[in-house]
């Protein structure tokens, strides 16, 4: 690690970065990247000497809010109830692992599923998790990297009867 450390967006420089570790560094994204621009990232290891290698970087605009109609809104406790949420024109992208699109109930994230919509919609699905009765944000990140946006709904968590006798 050689200081200053700072990243390079197709010839666009990060202001600054965190501490770097053995595997990872982490840098903001530069003003000026139009959504869905690829450029080469690249480290500057003192400010100046630029290393080699490189990776294809390609910003993806979250918004604050998604314009979406997630169903059902309702499901038990004991999770598992699929939530659709269908976006046209918005890029759920899949990948393995933590870039994946993923929807988050309150404060519990799970993984999403890319599925294709009809024109330019794309749909997200996702298992609802277990959580305790009551209403809970629904929320979404096209790529698990993003802030997640907020679809404007709560899902509604509904205890469990189950009756023991009939009469």
């Amino acid at each position: 690690y050689h200081d200053p450390m700072t990243c390079d967006f197709g010839g666009k420089p990060s202001t600054t970065t965190t501490a770097p570790t053995i595997s990872s560094v982490t840098c903001p994204v530069p003003e000026g990247l139009a959504p869905g621009e690829s450029v080469q990232l690249k480290l500057k290891l003192n400010g100046q000497q630029t290393t080699t290698g490189f990776v294809i970087f390609t910003w993806y605009y979250a918004p604050t809010s998604y314009g979406v109609d997630p169903r059902p809104l309702t499901g038990p406790t004991t999770g598992n109830t699929e939530v659709t949420v269908a976006e046209p024109n918005l890029r759920f992208t899949s990948y393995a692992g933590e870039g994946s699109p993923k929807c988050k109930f309150g404060t519990a994230v799970v993984d999403g599923t890319v599925v294709p919509g009809t024109g330019s919609t794309t749909m997200l699905k996702c298992l609802s998790p277990a959580q305790d009765a009551g209403s809970y944000a629904l929320q979404v990140t096209h790529n698990g990297f993003e802030p997640y946006a907020d679809t404007g709904e709560s899902f509604t968590y509904a205890a469990v009867i189950a009756a023991e006798t009939v009469v």
